[in-house]
């Protein structure tokens, strides 16, 4: 135990201390600062690229509202469009919208000289689809308290179920499907991160003959256990630093955005987070086991991307069956899946909090996923007694045929 302790913290000490993982760190903290500030960020870099619009009404009813945008103001004009056009090509104005009636319809045409940016382009739709619900309201001849009753409509709908149960309202499983691909995408990217780098060192080490002296002086079990615990512990080390990094960010650089994610959380059940952390921590761990199960069974760094890559399939099998679930959790592919144990990471927080299923099934989900990792650390630890000091060529399979064969 106490060379599996030494084994850990320089394990451990040397991945801290590691380029990469300083940089990688610094990374993730740097985009959630600009994430968390973009909206001040993104006034102060546009603050001066205001686009003005100029707006010929040529219909016989009232000037259609259209609001202006931080970076979008309209400017009713009263010129004709040829002398707009040529106030455009100066640059006094950066588009025209021209406004007719044709058949009862709101007609409108955009001139600029320029491509138009997509954002003032999306404004200018937005503007116009208004515009024109308005236009055929007049054309009616409503009455301005039907007109606001109109546009102010709103539909309530009360969900009542026969079954006796606490079924989750819609904007609770859409708030859920939200926290969901956050937390999906975290477990995909870690998870790919810390086995690929699992697989890279044990190979390095395999390469390099290193191992030949470490086995002298500890276990191959002593040095597996070692290398997976060590390699947990700085990927918790840096989802500690990411999250300790957010909550700074929004506490100090957006008050309002705090607010909002804070209200966001209340929404969300405790159980949800402690589930979702058992996911993630044993996802991560499993594989964990399968990289340095696969490392130990190549000769040489070079053959460490090929060898990951079983690992690597299965870790994507994971994130696009997620993907796919937000559209759709309660798919009969997505059920079977969010039991699956390589999967269920990534899909079972996800129908936890998006469908109106009960602690109960995350529970054997995750009892499951134990199993497994348990299962498969045997299998690992029994493979890399034999696996480790081998140098046998060909595929990952034949491989573990040699092994079994030479070994047994």
């Amino acid at each position: 135990m106490n060379k599996t302790w030494l084994l850990f913290k320089q394990n451990y000490i040397q991945k801290l201390r590691g380029k990469a993982f300083l940089v990688m760190t610094l990374l993730y903290m740097a985009v959630i600062i600009v994430a968390v500030n973009w909206q001040s960020l993104s006034a102060l870099i546009t603050s001066d690229e205001e686009v003005k619009i100029a707006l010929i009404n040529a219909t016989e009813q009232a000037q259609p509202s259209f609001e202006s945008l931080p970076n979008l103001r309209y400017v009713a004009v009263t010129e004709s469009p040829a002398v707009v056009n040529k106030a455009i090509k100066k640059g006094t104005y950066d588009a025209g919208l021209y406004l007719a009636d044709e058949n009862g319809q709101l007609k409108a045409q955009f001139v600029t000289y320029d491509d138009p940016k997509l954002a003032t382009q999306q404004a200018v739709e937005a503007s116009l689809s208004e515009a024109t619900k308005l236009y055929l309201m007049n054309q009616l001849q409503l009455k301005p308290e039907q007109v606001k009753q109109l546009t102010n409509a709103t539909v309530s709908l009360d969900e009542v179920s026969l079954k006796e149960s606490n079924g989750k309202s819609a904007t609770d499983k859409v708030v859920g499907i939200a926290v969901s691909y956050v937390v999906g995408f975290l477990i995909y990217i870690f998870v790919m991160t810390y086995s690929s780098m699992i697989t890279t060192d044990i190979a390095s080490e395999k390469g390099s003959r290193v191992l030949e002296v470490l086995m002298s002086a500890a276990r191959p079990s002593q040095h597996l256990v070692a290398k997976i615990s060590s390699t947990l512990a700085v990927g918790l080390t840096q989802v500690s630093l990411i999250i300790l990094t957010a909550i700074i960010a929004l506490k100090l650089g957006n008050t309002s955005l705090w607010h909002r994610a804070t209200e966001l959380m209340h929404e969300i059940s405790l159980t949800y987070f402690v589930i979702t952390a058992g996911f993630f921590l044993f996802t991560l761990s499993l594989y964990l086991v399968i990289g340095a199960f696969t490392g130990s069974l190549v000769s040489k760094v070079e053959e460490a991307s090929q060898a990951a890559l079983p690992g690597m399939m299965l870790i994507m099998a994971g994130l696009f069956s997620m993907i796919y679930g937000m559209s759709n959790p309660d798919a009969f592919i997505i059920k079977v899946l969010s039991f699956v144990p390589f999967t269920a990471g990534f899909i079972m927080p996800l129908r936890f909090s998006a469908t109106d299923i009960g602690l109960i099934p995350a529970l054997i989900a995750l009892v499951l996923l134990i199993v497994t990792v348990v299962v498969l650390f045997i299998f690992t630890n029994a493979m890399y007694r034999r696996s480790v000091l081998s140098y046998s060529s060909g595929s990952l399979i034949q491989k573990v045929k040699n092994i079994l064969k030479f070994t047994t």
